[in-house]
Formats: structure tokens, sequence, C-alpha cells
């Protein structure tokens, strides 16, 4: 087992020796227990950590299109916790926004009609596809998903938890820095697309805030192939 899924599960509270084996078992079993979590704890922001392990991922097919940029959306910063001035610390340098384009990344049944320039689909599964960076920064295993870009599908549950973000006549709920160092965003499926929960995990290495998030999540398109888990 890979350490981001063993961290992960014990996130959701459970017993990592637990695993089954299974990708869809185990993916479900976090997300179930996330989900009991956030809808039991009033006013809380936990957001459904999408993970999945072990199974065999198939190579995604990749198309190009047109390269637009889309510049990242001023937001406010996040309210935070005041800190005494003294003694001062040196601030984490924020990332260098991963510019988002008009490039296609087709991984069927996923499409990806806006990108982050300089990143592929590095792996695909009926439930879901991996978007890693060019530049070799990431793990070459598709079940690690630090440093990467998760999106995929669940029934069961709609969308949940986080701030509500309304964007072209959806309702995106936003937890920006989830556990395991990554923001989460969720919407229901668009008309006609399968499952009742579309998810994007987006590490904080693309350096983009929510509005950048939800223009990517926004664009995704799932034909009737894709397989989503059952929460």
């Amino acid at each position: 087992m890979n350490t981001t899924l063993k961290q992960l599960l014990e996130i959701a509270g459970e017993d990592p020796a637990a695993r089954t084996g299974s990708a869809a078992h185990d993916l479900a079993l976090v997300r179930a227990r996330l989900h009991r979590r956030r809808t039991t704890i009033a006013g809380a922001t936990t957001a459904a950590v999408v993970v999945a392990a072990g199974g065999a991922w198939g190579v995604a097919a990749l198309t190009s299109g047109t390269t637009t940029h889309h510049p990242q959306a001023d937001g406010a910063p996040s309210p935070g916790i005041a800190h005494s001035p003294t003694p001062k610390r040196s601030a984490t340098p924020r990332p260098r926004p991963a510019a988002l384009v008009d490039h296609t990344l087709t991984a069927s049944p996923y499409t990806f009609p806006k990108s982050p320039k300089g990143w592929h689909v590095q792996a695909v599964r009926a439930w879901g596809a991996v978007i890693a960076p060019d530049d070799g920064s990431t793990s070459k295993d598709p079940s690690d998903f630090e440093g990467k870009i998760l999106v995929s599908a669940s029934k069961g549950h709609g969308p949940s938890g986080g701030k509500v973000i309304r964007s072209h006549g959806r309702s995106f709920h936003v937890t920006m820095n989830a556990g395991a160092h990554m923001s989460l965003i969720e919407v229901a499926p668009k008309p006609g697309e399968p499952g009742d929960d579309l998810i994007g995990q987006f590490p904080p290495s693309l350096g983009w805030d929510a509005r950048t998030m939800i223009t990517f999540l926004d664009a995704v398109t799932v034909n009737g192939s894709a397989a989503p888990v059952t929460d």
C-alpha cells in the first residue's frame, strides 16, 4: 500500500490494515466514512477525500486543442487564525500558478476541455482519471496522488460540505486546503451524465485558487461508460 493511501485511510478513521485490495471497495469505504462524519458534525467543513488503491490503470489517449490562457481569478484569502508578529517566520513561497488553457485531454470516459499547461493524463479507470505534470516531479505510480489532479465519479450521495460557490448555474462545494495537503471540489454531474457526484482533488503545487479549480471542473464531461463508485 502506498503511503498516501495509508494516511488517507487514517484520516477517514479506518484501520489501514483492513484494506481489502479492491480499489472500488476501499474508495467507497473512505467516502462513506467521511460522508457520515461531515453530515453528523454540525458546521464541519470536511469534504470527501478521494482515494483509490491497486488495480490496473489504463493508458489514456490524448488529444490537443487550441491553447488559450485563462487568467486566474483573484480571490480574498481564506480567514485564518491570528498569530503574534514575533517571532517572525519565513513565509512559504506560493507556487507559481500553472496556466489553465484550452487544451483538450481525452481519457474516455472523461474529457478535459481545459487543462493545466504542461500536464498530461497519467492514467484512467472507469471511475476516475489522474492528471500529472510533465516535468517528472511526481511519482510514476498512478495510485500515488500526491502532487496530481484526481477527478472521479461517485453515486449514492450528492455534493455536500465545504463552501458553496455558484458558477454557470451549478453549485460547487469547495474545501480548500483539506487533509493530506489537497483541495477538494464536488459538483453534481451535468444532466445525462452518470453518478451523483463529480469530485476534483487538487494539489497545492498547482497554485490555483477556487475559481480556477471550478473553471477546470465545470468543463469536464463524463460519458455513459463511466462506472461511478458507490458511496
